[in-house]
C-alpha cells in the first residue's frame, strides 16, 4: 500500500483546524477575515469571471516568491491583491463609501495581521504593504477599486 506525502487540507469536512503551509487554509482563512470587513460588501475568494455583486470584495494573486529557507523548510511569499469594489460613479457619497468600506478593510486586516502566525497559524506572517485605486474591466463596465496588496509567508516542510 502506497501512502500519500502530500499533507491534508485542513480545510476539508473532516479537519476542523488549518493546515500551516496550505495555500488553500491560508486562503480560506483570509476569506473568513474579509467577511467580517463589511455586511454590505459581498466576498469572492476569487475575482468572478463575470461582473460582481456589488459592492464586493474579492482576491487576485500576482507573481509570488519561493524561498527555500533550509533543507527542512521551504517558503512561499504569496503576494494577494485584494480588491473592495464599486460601481464607478461621480457621485461623491458613492465615492465616500468605498472610502468607508477601506477604512473598515484597513480596521480588521491590520489587528489581524499584527501578531505572529496570523490567520490561525496559516502562515508565519502577513502584512498589508499599501493601498492604491484601481479601474478593473469586467465586459464593458468600469469599477473604481481600492486595492490592498498582501504580502504573506508560509512555511513548509519539504
Amino acid at each position: 500500500m502506497t501512502t500519500s506525502v502530500l499533507p491534508t487540507p485542513s480545510d476539508t469536512p473532516d479537519s476542523p483546524l488549518p493546515t500551516p503551509g496550505s495555500l488553500k487554509s491560508f486562503m480560506s482563512e483570509l476569506v473568513a477575515l474579509e467577511r467580517t470587513v463589511h455586511d454590505d460588501l459581498r466576498v469572492y475568494r476569487w475575482r468572478p469571471i463575470g461582473v460582481p455583486e456589488l459592492p464586493a470584495l474579492y482576491n487576485w494573486m500576482p507573481t509570488s516568491t519561493f524561498v527555500q529557507k533550509d533543507l527542512a523548510r521551504w517558503a512561499d511569499n504569496p503576494r494577494v491583491l485584494v480588491r473592495i469594489a464599486i460601481a464607478h460613479s461621480e457621485i461623491d457619497e458613492d465615492m465616500a463609501s468605498l472610502e468607508d468600506y477601506a477604512d473598515h478593510f484597513r480596521a480588521v486586516t491590520d489587528a489581524e495581521f499584527q501578531h505572529g502566525n496570523p490567520l490561525n497559524g496559516t502562515c508565519r506572517r502577513a502584512e498589508r504593504v499599501g493601498m492604491n485605486t484601481v479601474l478593473d474591466r469586467f465586459n464593458d463596465i468600469d469599477l473604481l477599486c481600492i486595492e490592498f496588496p498582501i504580502q504573506a509567508e508560509i512555511h513548509r516542510r519539504p
